[in-house]
């Protein structure tokens, strides 16, 4: 699991310190003729979460014994469940999106993260400024938050953060009491959306209509300035695969890859 993101390597080890980890559903280890591997069923966030793993890839032979394993989990955890796994395992992969009996999405990310040592501040130009996320603004950040990343949407129509924004609001209000949460305003208006969770960027935007001006340099910076400042950790975030112009930009900046993962959405079971 280290070897897919930080992320998931804590939540193998059971997230310590988060209330989100509801226990442990199964944990079991393969290992024949120097093939090892790895099924881990929890419950994070009220939701099953498998990670799935082997070095170098499934055995053969192996697929109907693994889905019978997820069978079991969805079984104990009734409800949506995901799966994440390393994407360099080709036949596991196969078996995650063509052999399941369930509806499958989904996608695969980039873990990068910021080298402190190299790290440089970004002095922030006239006509700019980033100011603590407040509710006076919640419409307008949902909609652009809607706008801007709708390609990582299952629906790119569906208008996820403009739905769920009483949620999202209470979250962005804790966040912004503790300095993880902010917007940036060019000349007085919302050009940018910044919040974090501990080390982690979590979320980040910069208005369409703004793109491609060097605004989101100004969000990144600030972000991973605070992480610094508070010792949080390693700044990092994480970035799909297919967005080819985000990655770009981060390794541009300064940031290096430290993960890769492949991540599959099941919808609730039928029966559920």
């Amino acid at each position: 699991m280290a070897a897919i993101d930080r992320g998931e390597k804590w939540i193998f080890a059971g997230a310590p310190g988060s209330a989100e980890f509801g226990g442990y559903l199964q944990k079991l280890y393969f290992e024949r003729s120097g093939t090892w591997g790895v099924f881990h069923a929890c419950l994070f966030r009220d939701r099953l979460r498998l990670q799935i793993g082997f070095r170098p890839d499934l055995p053969l032979g192996e697929e109907t014994g693994l889905v019978e394993l997820i069978r079991q989990a969805r079984r104990l955890a009734p409800g949506p469940a995901s799966i994440w796994y390393p994407p360099e395992n080709v036949r596991l992969e196969h078996v995650i999106w063509q052999g399941l009996p369930w509806l499958v999405r989904g996608h695969k990310t980039y873990e990068l993260a910021f080298d402190s040592v190299v790290f440089a501040p970004l002095a922030l130009p006239h006509g700019l400024e980033i100011v603590p996320y407040n509710r006076s603004w919640l419409d307008a950040v949902c909609q652009l938050l809607d706008l801007a990343l709708a390609h990582t949407f299952a629906d790119p129509a569906v208008p996820v953060f403009s739905r769920g924004k009483a949620d999202f609001d209470a979250a962005w209000q804790r966040q912004a009491q503790a300095g993880a949460c902010c917007l940036l305003l060019e000349k007085h208006a919302l050009a940018g959306f910044v919040s974090r969770r501990g080390a982690e960027i979590d979320l980040m935007a910069v208005a369409p209509g703004r793109q491609g001006r060097g605004l989101g340099r100004h969000l990144l910076h600030q972000a991973c300035e605070a992480i610094l400042a508070e010792q949080s950790g390693e700044p990092h975030l994480y970035c799909l695969e297919s967005n080819a112009r985000a990655l770009s930009f981060y390794l541009r900046e300064g940031m290096h890859v430290t993960g890769h993962a492949g991540y599959a959405w099941l919808e609730a079971r039928p029966e559920t």
